[in-house]
């Protein structure tokens, strides 16, 4: 449902989608990733399934997830808008890298705290894509036939 809502809000993404755009399977483990930080527990299967040496036996994620987690957090502490406009905002931000248009307008905070965030999303983007490639194709194949 969010990717749909992401699509709506940035339309190129949409394209990319119906296109197979390689800049698409770019994008679409950043907005897996904000998802999964957005609300872990509804996304913790899937990127438990993709990753699962990052989890613990009692379910729990480890440290370095953890630390991913608290650079989200430090987004939404420096964010002081509503929710939506925070999600908004990052998803801007995951489609359209790191210098974009409307995005100059925010807060030092908030910016350092969102450069933060994506620098670091961006590694643990390859890691999504890398750590059990078949898996990771797999779950971009389901994922293009939701959308389309």
């Amino acid at each position: 449902a969010e990717l749909l809502a992401s699509q709506r809000l940035l339309p190129e993404l949409q394209g990319m989608c119906e296109d197979s755009d390689v800049e698409f399977f770019l994008i679409l483990p950043r907005l897996l990733w904000l998802r999964f930080l957005s609300e872990p527990l509804k996304q913790k299967e899937l990127i438990r399934s993709l990753l699962p040496q990052h989890f613990t036996l009692d379910d729990a994620h480890n440290d370095e997830l953890e630390g991913l987690r608290e650079r989200f957090c430090e987004v939404e502490k420096a964010h002081s808008g509503c929710r939506s406009a925070l999600w908004e905002a990052l998803v801007r931000r995951a489609v359209r890298g790191v210098c974009c248009k409307g995005l100059q307008a925010q807060p030092g905070s908030l910016a350092q705290a969102m450069d933060n965030l994506m620098r670091d999303l961006e590694g643990w983007s390859i890691k999504l894509q890398r750590q059990n490639p078949e898996d990771w194709n797999q779950c971009c194949h389901i994922i293009m036939q939701a959308l389309l």
